[in-house]
Protein backbone atom coordinates (compact mmCIF):
# COMPACT_ATOMS: atom_id res chain seq x y z
CA UNK A 1 0.00 0.00 0.00
CA UNK A 2 1.20 3.25 -0.99
CA UNK A 3 0.63 6.58 0.61
CA UNK A 4 0.51 9.44 -1.28
CA UNK A 5 1.77 12.69 -0.76
CA UNK A 6 -1.02 14.53 1.08
CA UNK A 7 -1.68 11.94 3.63
CA UNK A 8 1.95 12.08 4.45
CA UNK A 9 1.42 16.09 4.89
CA UNK A 10 -1.37 15.51 6.87
CA UNK A 11 0.15 12.74 9.47
CA UNK A 12 3.35 14.85 9.74
CA UNK A 13 1.09 18.12 10.79
CA UNK A 14 -0.80 15.90 12.99
CA UNK A 15 1.81 14.38 14.54
CA UNK A 16 3.53 17.67 15.12
CA UNK A 17 0.38 19.07 16.31
CA UNK A 18 0.56 16.82 19.04
CA UNK A 19 4.01 16.77 20.33
CA UNK A 20 3.48 20.53 20.55
CA UNK A 21 0.85 20.39 22.78
CA UNK A 22 2.06 17.51 24.91
CA UNK A 23 5.51 19.76 24.91
CA UNK A 24 2.56 22.95 26.33
CA UNK A 25 1.03 20.77 28.35
CA UNK A 26 4.39 19.65 30.69
CA UNK A 27 6.15 22.94 30.54
CA UNK A 28 2.94 24.19 32.32
CA UNK A 29 3.15 21.19 34.87
CA UNK A 30 6.68 22.20 36.28
CA UNK A 31 7.58 23.47 39.39
CA UNK A 32 9.84 27.11 38.79
CA UNK A 33 11.46 28.65 41.36
CA UNK A 34 12.59 31.92 41.69
CA UNK A 35 16.14 32.33 43.48
CA UNK A 36 14.50 34.95 46.33
CA UNK A 37 11.06 35.56 46.08
CA UNK A 38 11.74 39.48 46.96
CA UNK A 39 14.03 39.71 43.79
CA UNK A 40 13.35 43.58 43.37
CA UNK A 41 13.32 44.33 46.74
CA UNK A 42 17.41 42.41 46.81
CA UNK A 43 18.11 44.68 44.30
CA UNK A 44 17.28 47.76 45.39
CA UNK A 45 19.59 47.13 48.87
CA UNK A 46 22.33 45.30 47.04
CA UNK A 47 24.83 48.80 47.79
CA UNK A 48 24.38 47.74 51.31
CA UNK A 49 24.96 44.20 50.49
CA UNK A 50 28.29 45.69 48.69
CA UNK A 51 29.49 47.47 51.74
CA UNK A 52 28.95 44.44 53.90
CA UNK A 53 31.16 42.63 51.95
CA UNK A 54 34.02 45.05 52.11
CA UNK A 55 33.96 45.47 55.84
CA UNK A 56 34.46 41.58 55.69
CA UNK A 57 37.44 42.49 53.58
CA UNK A 58 38.71 44.95 56.08
CA UNK A 59 39.01 42.38 58.69
CA UNK A 60 42.84 41.37 59.77
CA UNK A 61 41.40 37.70 60.45
CA UNK A 62 38.48 36.57 58.39
CA UNK A 63 35.70 34.59 59.39
CA UNK A 64 36.91 30.93 58.95
CA UNK A 65 34.28 28.42 57.83
CA UNK A 66 35.62 24.81 58.24
CA UNK A 67 33.43 21.64 57.67
CA UNK A 68 34.81 18.81 59.79
CA UNK A 69 33.33 15.28 58.03
CA UNK A 70 34.02 13.23 60.83
CA UNK A 71 31.39 15.66 63.14
CA UNK A 72 29.24 16.00 60.79
CA UNK A 73 29.85 19.71 61.45
CA UNK A 74 30.53 23.25 60.17
CA UNK A 75 32.18 25.45 62.19
CA UNK A 76 32.28 29.25 62.02
CA UNK A 77 35.43 30.51 63.87
CA UNK A 78 34.94 34.23 63.94
CA UNK A 79 37.40 37.07 64.61
CA UNK A 80 38.69 37.63 68.05
CA UNK A 81 39.03 41.37 67.92
CA UNK A 82 34.99 41.46 67.15
CA UNK A 83 33.25 41.48 70.43
CA UNK A 84 29.76 41.32 70.23
CA UNK A 85 28.71 38.75 67.49
CA UNK A 86 24.86 38.68 66.37
CA UNK A 87 23.56 37.51 62.93
CA UNK A 88 22.83 34.55 61.11
CA UNK A 89 23.59 31.80 59.00
CA UNK A 90 21.23 30.80 55.82
CA UNK A 91 21.60 27.34 54.03
CA UNK A 92 21.04 28.15 50.93
CA UNK A 93 20.21 24.62 48.62
CA UNK A 94 19.96 26.15 44.74
CA UNK A 95 18.03 23.30 43.57
CA UNK A 96 14.76 23.06 46.38
CA UNK A 97 14.09 26.58 48.11
CA UNK A 98 11.98 24.32 50.56
CA UNK A 99 15.10 22.80 51.48
CA UNK A 100 16.77 26.33 52.57
CA UNK A 101 17.78 26.93 56.67
CA UNK A 102 18.23 29.41 58.76
CA UNK A 103 19.80 29.09 61.98
CA UNK A 104 20.49 32.21 64.72
CA UNK A 105 24.29 32.50 65.49
CA UNK A 106 25.11 32.17 69.33
CA UNK A 107 28.64 31.85 70.14
CA UNK A 108 30.53 29.74 72.56
CA UNK A 109 33.49 30.86 74.85
CA UNK A 110 35.89 30.17 71.88
CA UNK A 111 34.51 32.38 69.90
CA UNK A 112 32.47 29.93 67.69
CA UNK A 113 29.73 28.76 66.31
CA UNK A 114 29.25 24.89 65.50
CA UNK A 115 26.42 24.01 63.26
CA UNK A 116 25.49 20.19 62.97
CA UNK A 117 24.93 18.91 59.53
CA UNK A 118 23.61 16.10 60.31
CA UNK A 119 20.08 16.53 59.13
CA UNK A 120 20.49 18.08 55.44
CA UNK A 121 20.62 16.19 52.21
CA UNK A 122 23.69 15.42 50.54
CA UNK A 123 24.93 17.43 47.43
CA UNK A 124 25.81 21.42 47.05
CA UNK A 125 25.14 24.16 49.63
CA UNK A 126 25.85 27.47 49.91
CA UNK A 127 26.27 29.49 53.46
CA UNK A 128 25.62 32.48 53.88
CA UNK A 129 26.58 34.26 56.88
CA UNK A 130 25.04 37.50 57.70
CA UNK A 131 26.50 38.90 60.90
CA UNK A 132 27.08 42.27 62.95
CA UNK A 133 30.15 42.82 64.90
CA UNK A 134 30.74 45.94 67.38
CA UNK A 135 27.71 47.50 65.53
CA UNK A 136 29.53 47.09 62.06
CA UNK A 137 27.25 44.66 59.28
CA UNK A 138 29.26 41.79 57.64
CA UNK A 139 28.82 39.48 55.33
CA UNK A 140 30.57 35.93 53.93
CA UNK A 141 29.23 33.04 51.79
CA UNK A 142 31.36 30.18 50.64
CA UNK A 143 30.01 27.08 48.99
CA UNK A 144 29.71 23.40 51.03
CA UNK A 145 29.71 20.51 49.38
CA UNK A 146 28.10 17.59 52.00
CA UNK A 147 28.97 13.31 50.85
Amino acid sequence: MRINWGTGITVFYLTFMATMLLMVYRSTQQDINLVVDNYYEKDLSYQSHLDRINNTRSLKTDLKIDYQKEGDIVRFIFPEEIEKVAGEVLLYRASDAKQDVLYQISLDQNHEYILPTVDLQKGNWKIKVDWTGDQTPFYKETNLQLP
